[in-house]
């Protein structure tokens, strides 16, 4: 037998109740998450959970993301889910500036410093 199975368990989507769902992860994992930040979601629905966080990686702001959503996600996504992904999301961003911003802002300045030659 030369491919493995990918072992996995059956779960609904915490929206729809669909039966083969992913774990999405509330906090990324690029950011810190870990496997206990998950929630199932059926494909549709994680990929809008990525899309919201790619638009506000993106630098949208919350009333353009829940417009965006009003008119191309499912409503029961955007009532059950599409608040606290936002908060969650904004606070992950919270966290990273609090832990890490001060650090980028002085290793940008020493970079830029050498750059110019100051």
């Amino acid at each position: 037998m030369g491919r493995k199975i990918r072992r996995f368990t059956v779960r609904e989507c915490a929206v729809c109740g669909y039966k083969f769902s992913d774990n999405h992860h509330t906090y990324p994992r690029h950011r810190g998450g870990n496997h206990s930040s998950l929630i199932p979601l059926c494909p549709n629905h994680h990929r809008y959970a990525h899309m919201i966080y790619q638009m506000v990686d993106a630098g949208a702001t919350d009333e353009y993301i829940i417009q965006f959503g009003q008119e191309f996600f499912d409503t029961a996504f955007n009532v059950q889910l599409l608040d606290d992904l936002l908060t969650d999301y904004r606070q992950t961003e919270a966290a990273m500036e609090l832990a890490y911003g001060g650090l980028v802002r002085w290793l940008v300045g020493v970079v830029d410093s050498e750059h110019l030659g100051m």
